[in-house]
């Protein structure tokens, strides 16, 4: 997968306007990547730690705790080996939904956090 880069833009008042923990999470093991296609950011954040037990080298993970009106820029974010079978994001808003997207075939990365829920699209 090719992503490298990431630009994360959390909107005043996001999440209720507390912090947002984001997870980008390039996946490494099939059985692991259909588990997680199913799979909505609150359970990824809940198992995080028996997942990383059960598949120690199924994943890697990118993490942030940002905090609303924040902006950061990541560039360090690519897969190792370019073996990954997809690159996936989780969000930890409090609203409901899943908060979660792939991103493995988009290269440098715009997540727009907005109040409750996020965008994530291809910057040219």
């Amino acid at each position: 997968m090719k992503t490298s880069a990431v630009e994360i833009f959390v909107a005043p008042g996001a999440n209720n306007d507390s912090a947002l923990q984001v997870d980008v999470v390039a996946v490494y093991d099939h059985t692991l990547l259909t588990r997680l296609l199913a799979m909505p950011a609150t359970a990824w954040f809940t198992t995080k730690p028996q997942i990383t037990l059960d598949y120690p080298d199924g994943f890697r993970v990118w993490n942030w705790q940002l905090v609303p009106g924040t902006q950061m820029v990541a560039t360090d974010v690519s897969p190792d080996s370019g073996k990954s079978y997809d690159i996936l994001v989780f969000a930890g808003y409090a609203a409901p939904g899943d908060h979660r997207a792939r991103l493995g075939k988009l290269d440098h990365v715009r997540l727009s956090m907005g109040p409750t829920g996020f965008t994530a699209q291809e910057i040219p």
